[in-house]
């Protein structure tokens, strides 16, 4: 069995005498795991999505032009009588454009110098969990009530994914599955090409007596670090890519997830399993070849 420190220098030797070959494998790694941990990522977005209800929960009516105060608690009360709505909450227009400013953006162009008295004050409405697939049917039925000028359904991005699940399913799994074919022919043929440039020294050792595991165990450790160092770097662009969203549309926090450890321990551990067993493959393939 080949020791910790044969194992490292022999790496070593074979990273100081390719550093080009290193640093496009190393790049082909990194887009392909950059890849697969973006497809993964959206997977488990679009699964989050499938365990949401099953119809939106949150809708907003509208009030027909200037109300008294007292017209609008009477209509919020008409409305909380529902037996399906959960909560309501007064929206005045001045909030309603604060939210606007805060979604788009103080500098937006579509809001820039508008005036609160354009916008209609509002109702926000929460249904309870039994009786959110009756949304439309409960939308209806506010909708006739006085004063009461239009109902929107607020279905929200997470609608939209459940709504996809399936497709988005199907096309993460296509995606992955091209990543992880890309990866495993880039480590497999590295390997191949790196046993075939020491195959002379790999027959001189043999005729010194050096067994199998102690030549080939420096070229699958070699594949493991690769898919190691390449998986951290795909984990790290994806957590800033998902902060320089987040920050740049504050909404999005309310949908997207910082990958935590589990997610980051999926990638990484597939991608050393995978880099492994592709360069052992390759060194079968190359001895017998």
């Amino acid at each position: 069995m080949p020791s910790g420190r044969f194992i490292l220098r022999q790496v070593a030797r074979d990273l100081r005498l390719r550093p080009g070959g290193v640093l496009l494998t190393m790049l082909a790694c990194f887009f392909a795991l950059s890849q697969f941990s973006l497809t993964l990522y959206t997977l488990h977005l679009a699964r989050q999505a499938s365990r949401m209800p099953q119809a939106a929960s949150t809708m907003v009516a509208y009030i027909e032009g200037r109300q008294t105060m007292a017209t609008i608690q009477a209509l919020k009360q008409k409305i909380a009588a529902h037996p399906e709505v959960d909560s309501v909450k007064f929206i005045p227009r001045s909030t309603g454009l604060a939210r606007l400013q805060q979604w788009l953006g103080t500098d937006n162009p579509l809001i820039e110098g508008l005036d609160a008295d354009l916008l209609p004050d509002a109702f926000e409405l929460r249904l309870e969990e039994p009786h959110h697939d009756e949304a439309r049917r409960v939308a209806a039925s506010i909708r006739d009530l006085p004063q009461i000028e239009d109902v929107r359904i607020s279905s929200g991005l997470w609608q939209r994914l459940l709504e996809s699940y399936r497709l988005i399913r199907w096309c993460a799994l296509i995606t992955a599955s091209l990543a992880i074919l890309c990866l495993g022919l880039v480590i497999f043929l590295s390997i191949r090409i790196e046993v075939f440039a020491c195959r002379e020294q790999v027959e001189v050792l043999r005729l010194l007596g050096a067994d199998r595991v102690s030549l080939y165990t420096p070229h699958i450790v070699t594949a493991g670090l690769h898919g190691l160092v390449a998986s951290i770097l795909s984990l790290v662009v994806l957590k800033a890519l998902i902060g320089h969203l987040t920050e740049r549309i504050p909404t999005l926090l309310s949908v997207l997830f910082v990958p935590d450890f589990a997610f980051g321990l999926q990638v990484i551990g597939f991608a050393v399993c995978l880099s492994v067993l592709s360069a052992f493959l390759a060194v079968r393939v190359s001895r017998h070849a």
